[in-house]
C-alpha cells in the first residue's frame, strides 16, 4: 500500500478509535508473542517459494498476475484497469518468526507504481488481505516503511524510525541508530532487494542493505505473529510490479490463534448487476446481560437493516457510515438481517455489530461468508428460526474489509436515522376518534407513498413517487399488514400520483418520466390469477412532475375524472369540447406581464390546471373545468356534486393577483381563471366562480368525502383533505347557498411530521391517508371513529337541482329555465346557463325582456363569436347607458367589452375615444376590484385622464394596492406631468425596498422599472435626477459581520439534536435566521421571499434531521419546482435557470438571477443539457455560529407558528 488511491481513504484512526472494540479479538484479550498462542514450530532451512517458472503454490487474479523472464509480474493497463487493489496470496501456509529476501522491480511511466510485501497477515476477501505490510513505491520517503494495511494505525513505522507499541497502543518513537540519512527517490527499472526480518514482536525491513524502519509491536488487540504472505499490485494508475529469487527463512515462532472478527464488504456474486436486490441474514447466540451495543454498517446502494424482524436502519449511499445505538438485543437467538438494492456498477453491504457484556465479554458480529444471502425475497428471511428454502440460501461472497475501493472509510455519521414514520398516537385527532399507524413504509426499498386507493378486496394500492406500486393486504387481529410489490406480468407501471380501482381495473395516473410515460394507465386482471396481465396506456399526456397529472375519481355518472395540474397540456379533444368557450388569456394587454420571458406564449396560450372525463376506455376526453392551478385531489359529496382543494402560487406572495389555497365547487364549463404569472383572472369577473373558501398557504393533497366514511354526524357531511405543507388534514363543512356553497373548515388531524399525501375511504369505513412526498418518510395510516353514527342529509335544495339539471341537459334555445338561470342573483346558475348556451349556439335563442338575460348573452357573445363580428356587439354594448346601472350591470358589461378588446385589438384603436368618454366617468367607483378592472381597460385604451387617478392610488396603505397601480401604468406614455413622473419613481424606489413576497417579487418589480424608465424621454430623466437610482437595500436589523467559529459538518451538529428537547431561546433562533439571510430566498410565518421552499410548518413535513440535513447540505436533496437545468448551446453559450416550458420547438427558461428574464432556447440550438446538481442555497451559512445558535434556529423553525 503506501498513499491512498484518489478514490479510497485508509482507515483512520479517529473512526476506529471511536469503536473500542474495533479490531478486538473476539472474547479473548489475549496479546501477540510467544505468550500468546498454543502452538509452536521450530526453525527450519531456506527454501525457494517461487519456482522461477509458474504461479504454483501462489493464488491470485489471473487477468494481474503472470510469470515472465523467471519473475512474478503484477501489471495493470488502459485495457485491463484494476479498480480495486488486488494481492497474490502464498499459499504455502501463515509465517511466523522468519526472514523474507527478494527482489522487487516497479515499472511505470510516471512515479505512480504502488506495491507492498504483505506478511504475517490475514484473508478478508477475495484476493484481499489486511495486516503487516513492507511498502514499496517509487515515490519519495515511502518504500521501505512499515505499513498496516486495513488497520488502525496506518503507516506505523517511516523511514529511519524504531518505533514501539504498548500493550495499550501508546507509541513511542526514537531514530534508528547509525542512520542518517536514506536514498530518496528509487530508480526505475532497476531491481531492488527488500529483506523483511520478523521475530517475537520485532519487525526489520531492510531497502537494498540499509534498514530502513523497525518496530516492536507489542499490542494487545492489533499486533500479530503469524499470518500470510503476499504481493500487492495498486489500483489506480497502469503499472507494472516484478518480483523475484523470493527465499524463506523459517525461524519458528508461535501461531496467532486469536480469533478475530473483521466485517467485510459481500455480495451475492463478485460481479453485481444494475438494479440487483440482494438479502442477507445471520443468526448468533447473545448470553448473559448485556452493558451496551452499537450497530455500524453502510451498504451500495440502498440499505434496510433489520433486528429479529424489527427495522432498525436505513440509509442510501456509502458516503456515510450509519450508526444505530442502542440495540434491542434479546437472550438467546437473534437474527441480523439486511436487504440491499444496488443501482449502478457495484453492490455491497458492510455490517458490524458489536455487543460489550456486563462481564466484560464481546460478541462481535460482522458481514463475512457466514453470511447466508439469497437473490429473491423469502418468507420469514429476517426472522429468527424461520430459514425456508434453504437451496436458495448461499454463502456471500467477500470482496474486502472497511476501507477496500471503491467506497473507501465514509467522511460523515448518520446516527440513529428515522426509520419509522409518525407513531398513531402522536397524531391529533378530534375526541371519539382515534389514528393509528398501519403500516411505516421503509423508505430504502419502497420510497415515499404519494398515492392511495383500494381495490375489490379491500387491499390498499399505493405508489412510490419515484417507483413501483404496492399492494397492502390490511392486518387482522395481530398479524401485521402484508405488502408486496403489485404483481404487474410483462412489464411495469409507478411513479403514479393518482389511483382507482373501477370497472374491475386499475387507472394509474403517471406524471414522472424516469422511467414511464405520463399519461393515464389501464391494468387489468384478464385470467383472474390475482395478477395483472394487461397494462395499456389509454392516454398519453404531456407534462410531468409535482404539477403534472394527478388524482383520477369514478364520478356519479361512471365516467372517469381526471385532474391536471398546470404543467399538463390541454388534450385537444378536451379543448375541442369548449370550442371557443375556452379564452386562453381573457385579460387586455396591461394586465399581463410574464415574468419567465418576453413572449408571454404561457399566458397567450392559457396554461393552466383542468379536470377533464372519459369514458372507461379513454377514447374522449371532455373539459369539464378549468383555470385551476395544481388539483391534486378531487371528492363527489352525497349528492355528486364535486370538490377540489386548489394549490395557491407561492411566487406570487405579496402581488396583487396572489390566490390563497382554496376550496372549489367545481360545475361543468367553469373557468376558474387561474393562469400563468400576472395573467390571474379576479374572482369579480362575470365568466369567473369564486371558491366556496379561502385557506391560506396550504399544499393540497389528497381529497375523500364524509360520507364515504364511517363516521356519522355531521363528519359525513364534511370533505377531508390533505395539507401536505403544514403536516394536517382539514375537514372542510360545505353548507349550500344558492346553487353552489359556502365553507367553513377545521383542522381534523395533524402532527409532526404528518406530511400527508392522499386520502382514501377504507373498506371498514376509516379515513386512510399515506404520508410521503419528497422522499421523505413515508407511513400508511388509518382514523377511525370511537362510536361511528348515522350520516347527515343535505337539505334539499331547488336552485342546485336546476344547476344540475342544466349541467346534464344542456340549454334548448327558448327554453324558459334559461332564461331564468340567466336572470338570476346566483353566478352559479348564470355561469352553467351561459356556457351551455355558448356551446349550443345563440341562434334562435329569444332573449325576452330581461335585461340581465341580454348581458349574459352579451357576455357570451363577447366570448365565443368570431373576431370580426365583435365590431357590431361593441355598437351593441354601446348602447346601454352605464351610469344608472347597478354595480353587477356595470362589471358584466365592462368584462364583455373588455373580451372584445382583447380578442380584436383593432376595435380598441378604432374607438379608443369613444370607449374612454364611455369608461372614464366611472372611476373611481365604491368597488377596489371593478377600478382596477376599468383601469385596465382605459391604460390599453391610452386614456391620459387616467394617470392622475392611478397615481393617485401609489400612496395607498396597502403597498400590494399601491403596486397594481403602478404595474397597471408601467408602460404609459401618455398623461404624465414632472410631479405625477417624481411621485411614480418615489413609489418605485418604496417598493423595491419595502415590498416583500414570492420569488416574483423582484422580478416584476425590476420589470415594472424598466419598463417604465424606456417610456422617459432625455429631459425627463435630467429631471428625475437621483430618483431614477436604485435604492440601496437596508434592513431594520444591523447585520454585524461575524467571525468563523467552524466548517461544521453533518455528523458533527447530529450529535447535538438530542439537546433540542431542553429549552431553547427562540429570540436568538430568530436572530439567527435573520443573520444568515434566510428571508431572502424562504418565507417564514408570511414574511420572506419564496425563491425556496416555505419553511413555515417545516417541522409538520420534515424531520429534524431533514431540516438540519437541508441546511447543512443543501445540494444534497434539491425539490423539484426549484432544480435548475444547466443548457449548452451549440454556439458555446451556457445558460442556467428553471424550464417553465418545453415543446417540441424548444425550451423556455428563467434565469434565476437578475433581471431574471426569460430565454426561449430553440431545439435545435441546444447540444447537451443537464440538472444543475448544486442548489441555489450556498453551503456553509451557519459557519459564523455556535452550536447554541444553530440548535436555536432549528427550534425556532420547528416551533408550531
Amino acid at each position: 500500500m503506501s498513499a491512498p488511491c484518489p478514490r479510497t481513504r485508509s482507515v483512520p484512526w479517529t473512526i476506529l478509535a471511536a469503536l473500542p472494540w474495533a479490531c478486538a479479538p473476539a472474547n479473548s484479550d489475549a496479546g501477540s508473542g510467544a505468550g500468546s498462542g498454543n502452538s509452536t514450530g521450530q526453525a527450519g532451512g531456506a527454501i525457494e517459494i517461487f519456482d522461477g517458472e509458474s504461479l504454483a503454490g501462489w493464488d491470485g487474479d489471473p487477468r494481474y498476475w503472470s510469470v515472465e523472464d523467471g519473475a512474478i509480474v503484477g501489471r495493470t493497463s488502459a485495457e485491463t484497469p484494476l479498480e480495486r487493489t488486488t494481492y497474490l496470496l502464498w499459499r504455502g501456509g501463515d509465517v511466523r518468526d522468519f526472514e523474507l529476501e527478494l527482489e522487487f522491480q516497479l515499472l511505470t511511466s510516471g512515479r505512480t507504481a504502488n506495491s507492498g510485501v504483505q506478511f504475517r497477515s490475514r484473508e478478508v476477501g477475495r484476493f484481499a488481505v489486511a495486516g503487516y505490510q513492507a511498502d514499496l513505491s517509487l515515490e519519495e520517503g515511502l518504500s521501505g516503511t512499515l505499513y498496516e494495511q486495513f488497520g488502525a494505525r496506518q503507516l506505523m513505522a517511516r523511514l529511519g524510525e524504531e518505533v514501539h507499541f504498548s500493550s495499550d497502543g501508546k507509541k513511542r518513537t526514537t531514530r534508528l541508530a547509525g542512520n542518517n540519512s536514506y536514498p530518496g527517490l528509487l530508480e526505475s527499472p532497476a531491481w531492488h532487494s527488500l529483506r523483511i526480518y520478523a521475530k517475537g514482536s520485532e519487525i526489520e525491513l531492510t531497502l537494498d542493505g540499509l534498514v530502513t524502519s523497525r518496530a516492536f509491536d507489542r499490542h494487545r488487540f492489533f499486533s500479530s505473529t503469524s499470518g500470510l504472505l503476499a504481493l500487492q499490485l495498486h489500483s489506480g494508475s497502469p503499472m507494472e510490479v516484478r518480483f523475484r529469487h523470493l527465499r524463506l527463512h523459517d525461524l519458528g515462532g508461535v501461531r496467532d490463534e486469536r480469533e478475530r472478527v473483521e466485517p467485510q464488504w459481500i455480495w451475492t456474486s463478485y460481479d453485481a448487476e444494475p438494479g440487483e436486490e440482494a438479502w442477507f441474514r445471520r443468526e448468533f447466540e447473545v448470553e448473559g446481560e448485556l452493558k451496551r451495543a452499537l450497530l455500524w454498517g453502510m451498504a451500495d446502494d440502498a440499505l434496510e437493516v433489520y433486528l429479529n424482524g424489527d427495522l432498525i436502519a436505513t440509509a442510501e449511499g456509502f458516503d456515510r457510515m450509519l450508526i444505530v445505538q442502542p440495540l434491542p438485543l434479546r437472550a438467546g437467538k437473534n437474527v441480523l438481517a439486511a436487504w440491499v438494492r444496488n443501482a449502478e456498477e457495484h453492490g455491497g453491504l458492510f455490517l458490524s455489530l458489536r455487543a460489550r457484556h456486563v462481564d466484560g465479554r464481546l460478541t462481535h458480529i460482522g458481514t463475512d461468508p457466514d453470511f447466508l444471502c439469497a437473490e429473491v425475497e423469502l418468507p420469514g428471511w429476517n426472522l429468527p428460526d424461520r430459514v425456508t428454502d434453504a437451496d436458495l440460501w448461499s454463502a456471500s461472497k467477500s470482496v474486502g474489509p472497511l476501507g477496500t475501493e471503491p467506497w473507501g472509510v465514509p467522511p460523515r455519521r448518520s446516527i440513529n436515522p428515522q426509520v419509522s414514520a409518525l407513531a398513531g398516537d402522536a397524531v391529533g385527532v378530534p375526541e371519539g376518534f382515534r389514528a393509528e399507524l398501519v403500516y411505516s413504509v421503509p423508505r430504502a426499498r419502497q420510497g415515499s407513498w404519494v398515492a392511495l386507493t383500494f381495490d375489490d378486496a379491500g387491499r390498499a394500492i399505493t405508489s412510490d413517487e419515484n417507483g413501483p406500486l404496492f399492494r397492502i393486504e390490511l392486518p387482522e387481529g395481530s398479524r401485521g399488514p402484508r405488502v408486496e410489490r403489485l404483481p404487474i406480468d410483462g412489464g411495469e407501471i409507478g411513479e403514479a400520483q393518482g389511483l382507482l380501482y373501477a370497472f374491475d381495473a386499475l387507472y394509474v395516473c403517471v406524471s414522472h418520466s424516469k422511467r414511464f410515460a405520463s399519461g393515464l394507465y389501464r391494468l387489468r386482471d384478464t385470467d383472474g390469477d390475482d395478477r395483472f396481465d394487461e397494462t395499456e396506456l389509454l392516454r398519453a399526456l404531456e407534462g410531468e412532475g409535482e404539477h403534472g397529472m394527478h388524482a383520477v375519481l369514478l364520478g356519479p355518472d361512471e365516467k372517469l375524472y381526471l385532474f391536471a395540474g398546470n404543467a399538463v397540456a390541454l388534450p385537444e379533444d378536451a379543448r375541442a369540447s369548449w370550442g371557443a368557450s375556452l379564452l386562453p388569456t381573457g385579460l387586455l394587454p396591461p394586465r399581463v406581464l410574464v415574468p419567465a420571458g418576453r413572449s408571454g406564449e404561457l399566458v397567450r396560450a392559457g396554461r393552466a390546471g383542468w379536470v377533464a372525463r372519459t369514458d372507461r376506455d379513454g377514447r374522449r376526453f371532455e373539459l369539464f373545468a378549468y383555470g385551476l392551478r395544481n388539483p391534486y385531489d378531487g371528492a363527489f359529496d352525497a349528492e355528486g356534486d364535486l370538490f377540489c382543494f386548489d394549490s395557491d402560487m407561492e411566487w406570487d406572495l405579496g402581488l396583487p393577483w396572489y390566490r390563497s389555497s382554496r376550496l372549489y365547487h367545481l360545475v361543468r364549463g367553469a373557468d376558474y381563471g387561474a393562469r400563468y404569472g400576472t395573467g390571474k383572472w379576479p374572482y369579480s369577473f362575470a365568466d369567473t366562480l369564486p371558491p366556496a373558501v379561502e385557506v391560506g398557504r396550504t399544499s393540497p393533497t389528497g381529497m375523500v368525502s364524509g360520507h364515504e366514511l364511517g363516521f356519522g354526524g355531521r363528519w359525513s357531511r364534511a370533505l377531508f383533505a390533505g395539507d401536505w405543507l403544514n403536516g394536517r388534514i382539514l375537514a372542510f363543512f360545505p353548507e349550500p347557498v344558492g346553487s353552489s356553497y359556502r365553507a367553513e373548515f377545521e383542522v381534523f388531524a395533524e402532527g409532526q411530521p404528518l406530511q400527508i399525501t392522499d386520502l382514501a375511504a377504507g373498506p371498514d369505513g376509516g379515513l386512510y391517508f399515506t404520508t410521503g412526498g419528497r422522499s421523505t418518510q413515508s407511513g400508511l395510516y388509518r382514523i377511525s371513529a370511537d362510536v361511528p353514527g348515522p350520516s347527515v342529509a343535505v337539505p334539499s335544495n331547488v336552485d342546485r337541482q336546476r344547476r344540475r339539471q342544466l349541467e346534464r341537459d344542456g340549454t334548448a334555445p327558448g327554453s324558459e329555465e334559461v332564461r331564468a338561470a340567466l336572470a338570476s342573483e346566483d353566478r352559479f346558475l348564470r355561469n352553467t346557463a351561459r356556457f351551455g348556451l355558448e356551446q349550443r349556439g345563440l341562434r334562435g335563442f329569444e332573449v325576452g325582456d330581461d335585461e340581465g338575460v341580454q348581458r349574459e348573452v352579451w357576455l357570451a357573445q363577447a366570448r365565443t363569436l368570431p373576431p370580426d363580428r365583435l365590431g357590431a356587439l361593441l355598437d351593441e354594448l354601446g348602447e346601454v347607458q352605464l351610469g344608472g346601472l347597478p354595480h353587477d350591470a356595470q362589471a358584466i358589461l365592462l368584462r364583455a367589452t373588455s373580451i372584445v378588446l382583447q380578442r380584436n385589438p383593432a376595435l380598441g384603436v378604432e374607438r379608443g375615444d369613444a370607449l374612454t368618454e364611455r369608461f372614464l366617468p366611472l372611476l373611481p367607483s365604491p368597488y377596489p376590484s371593478f377600478d382596477r378592472e376599468l383601469a385596465a381597460l382605459l391604460v390599453h385604451l391610452e386614456a391620459a385622464a387616467v394617470v392622475p387617478l392611478a397615481v393617485q392610488r401609489l400612496a395607498d396603505e396597502d403597498l400590494t394596492e399601491a403596486f397594481y397601480w403602478a404595474f397597471l401604468l408601467r408602460d404609459m406614455r401618455v398623461g404624465w406631468t414632472p410631479e405625477l413622473r417624481a411621485k411614480y419613481f418615489e413609489f418605485q424606489n418604496k417598493a423595491m425596498l419595502e415590498l416583500e413576497g414570492g420569488y416574483d417579487v423582484p422580478i416584476l418589480l425590476a420589470k415594472v422599472r424598466s419598463a417604465a424608465l424606456a417610456g422617459l424621454s432625455p429631459s425627463e430623466r435630467q429631471r428625475l435626477g437621483p430618483l431614477l437610482t436604485l435604492p440601496a437595500p437596508g434592513s431594520e436589523d444591523t447585520l454585524v459581520p461575524r467571525d468563523f467559529v467552524c466548517e461544521w459538518t453533518l455528523t458533527e451538529l447530529r450529535d447535538e439534536l438530542l439537546r433540542l428537547r431542553e429549552p431553547r431561546d427562540l429570540e436568538r433562533g430568530a436572530r439567527v435566521y435573520r443573520e444568515a439571510s434566510c428571508a431572502a430566498c424562504h418565507v417564514y410565518r408570511g414574511v420572506g421571499s419564496a425563491r425556496a421552499p416555505e419553511l413555515t410548518g417545516a417541522g409538520a413535513r420534515f424531520s429534524t434531521e431533514d431540516l438540519l440535513e437541508s441546511i447543512v447540505e443543501p445540494s444534497r436533496a434539491i425539490a423539484e419546482p426549484y432544480r435548475m437545468t444547466i443548457f449548452h448551446t451549440v454556439d458555446g453559450a451556457v445558460h442556467v435557470g428553471r424550464v417553465v416550458r418545453e415543446g417540441t420547438e424548444g425550451v423556455m427558461l428563467r434565469p434565476d438571477t437578475p433581471p431574471f428574464e426569460g430565454i426561449f432556447i430553440p431545439a435545435e440550438e441546444i447540444a447537451e443539457r443537464y440538472q444543475d446538481p448544486l442548489s441555489g442555497m450556498p453551503s456553509g451559512l451557519l459557519n459564523t455560529h455556535s452550536v447554541e445558535e444553530i440548535l436555536d434556529l432549528l427550534a425556532y423553525l420547528l416551533a408550531t407558528p
